[in-house]
């Protein structure tokens, strides 16, 4: 329920850390990593009516997730008439908690995400995440669920009821997108999909760049990356960036937010595509330049001009 006594009670009674977040916000944006009740209460003062980074006002309830730091899995989906279809599932690590002041909200670092291939677990939580749409009575729509892998099997850390942010990353067809479309206008072809993407034939990645410090990201780090075999894209605040033109100002990252950007990485083989993303992260050692440092190589300045000619007789 909204207000202050819902946090209070459901921090008395979780036995430790907690994550307390606004219920329509994103991205990590105020998210507060909490492990008693007060701190809970300033939490909820703090959030509660505070415009987040979607533009809406923090005015309904703040929900509360255990604070689970294992292996992570992101499902997209689409249902219709209480049919599920998975268009793509990505696990990885844990997001990086970085260190946190008691008075202010908590920040994760993305690292990676990877297609996930086929296994016995990718199947449970498959099966686990259907079970979550059907026992929330989510029936038709996108949803983009997030799951913990725990020694216990998994755990639900959220569903968002919407399509996953951004474009699509995943080769495989449909995407998301293009399969919420097919559920509305051609809801036969939707129900002929497969539960889930058959396994094998394609791999991809999702790497979140880390500045470690306030400067530049150079043009030769961003050239280098361009020229991965797997590279398919620049995302997030480097979409649209086609290689090492101009060198990208940089903040140090502390959160999702204040990552430069995002790597997708696409191809046949999961061995190339996660030495691919190993590869980013060298890369990215070296790619950094503080504020002080050349981050473009000096080109020399063209020869003057010659004068006009001038008309005989002038």
């Amino acid at each position: 329920a909204p207000g202050e006594g819902g946090e209070r009670h459901a921090a008395a009674a979780a036995p430790a850390a907690v994550v307390v977040k606004p219920k329509d916000s994103s991205g990590g944006d105020g998210i507060w990593l909490c492990s008693t009740e007060d701190h809970a209460g300033t939490a909820a003062s703090e959030e509660l009516w505070r415009c987040n980074v979607e533009g809406a006002v923090n005015s309904e309830l703040i929900i509360m997730e255990a604070f689970l730091a294992e292996e992570e899995w992101v499902v997209n989906s689409v249902s219709r008439l209480g049919e599920h279809k998975v268009t793509d599932m990505w696990c990885g690590p844990p997001k990086a908690l970085q260190p946190q002041d008691r008075s202010s909200p908590a920040q994760f670092v993305y690292t990676e995400h990877f297609l996930a291939s086929g296994s016995q677990r990718r199947d449970d939580v498959i099966a686990f995440c259907c079970a979550v749409l059907d026992a929330l009575g989510l029936q038709s729509g996108a949803a983009h669920t997030e799951i913990v892998w725990t020694a216990h099997g998994p755990r639900l850390l959220e569903v968002n009821a919407r399509p996953s942010g951004g474009l699509p990353r995943t080769p495989a067809r449909p995407n998301q997108l293009e399969a919420l479309a097919m559920s509305l206008f051609q809801p036969d072809r939707f129900a002929e999909l497969p539960l889930a993407p058959p396994d094998g034939g394609f791999a991809a990645a999702v790497v979140f760049l880390c500045a470690p410090f306030d400067g530049w990201l150079r043009c030769e780090a961003l050239e280098a990356i361009v020229s991965l075999g797997t590279f398919h894209r620049f995302d997030r605040d480097l979409l649209g960036h086609h290689g090492g033109t101009r060198p990208v100002r940089v903040s140090r990252t502390v959160g999702l937010f204040s990552s430069p950007g995002a790597v997708v990485l696409q191809g046949t083989c999961d061995e190339a595509v996660r030495s691919d993303a190993a590869e980013i992260r060298r890369i990215e050692a070296t790619g950094y330049a503080a504020m002080l440092e050349p981050v473009i190589a000096p080109t020399a300045l063209p020869p003057p001009a010659p004068p006009p000619a001038q008309c005989a007789g002038a």
